[in-house]
């Protein structure tokens, strides 16, 4: 009968994110074993490799995050203040999930078998807009709206990770102009 295990698989995956974000990919995973009491030969047992680690650590969120990040579409409240909401909480998931993609892409990380992340939020954006449309509270084209939005968002997060003195995202007023080029 195998002992039960006293470090779960997420606890390793916090510590081992924990320290590919501080050391990068070329993290040792002796490191991280230390970090949580285990031995290096314990944390190949449970991931194979450390690639298949790397992507445990680093992985981005479920795609159902989406879905509840964005809603089904606007509701009966104001659609700018609705837009500011998207803008607000896209903007903290990618403050928070950028130093990942960083570590992922400098540690030359195969991203097979791994969501398509973009493809997927611009989809579920573009619902959302289209469902305004469909609600007779918009016009114009969603898809053009969602890849606005996310552009303009990514575009500073990433300025900020990497140029923490560069000017902030203007939330409110990014809202105001997809708003206006959505309005009918």
């Amino acid at each position: 009968m195998a002992r039960p295990r006293s470090v779960s698989n997420e606890e390793i995956i916090h510590a081992a994110r924990l320290c590919f974000l501080e050391h990068g990919s070329q993290c040792s995973t002796t490191l991280i074993a230390a970090a949580v009491g285990l031995s290096q030969a314990a944390i190949f047992k449970r991931f194979g490799t450390k690639e298949a680690l790397i992507k445990a650590a680093l992985r981005p969120p479920d795609v159902t995050f989406f879905k509840e990040m964005f809603g089904e579409g606007p509701d009966d409240g104001p659609v700018e203040e609705q837009i500011l909401g998207i803008i607000l909480r896209f903007q903290k998931h990618l403050a928070r999930v950028m130093p990942m993609i960083a570590t992922l892409t400098a540690g030359k990380v195969r991203h097979k078998g791994m969501p398509k992340v973009p493809l997927l939020l611009q989809a579920h954006l573009s619902e959302w807009f289209r469902a305004g449309v469909d609600q007779g509270r918009m016009a114009g084209s969603p898809e053009m709206a969602a890849s606005a939005l996310m552009g303009a968002v990514q575009m500073h997060v990433f300025m900020n990770h990497f140029h923490p003195q560069s000017p902030a995202l203007d939330a409110e007023a990014l809202a105001g102009l997809i708003f206006k080029g959505m309005s009918l």
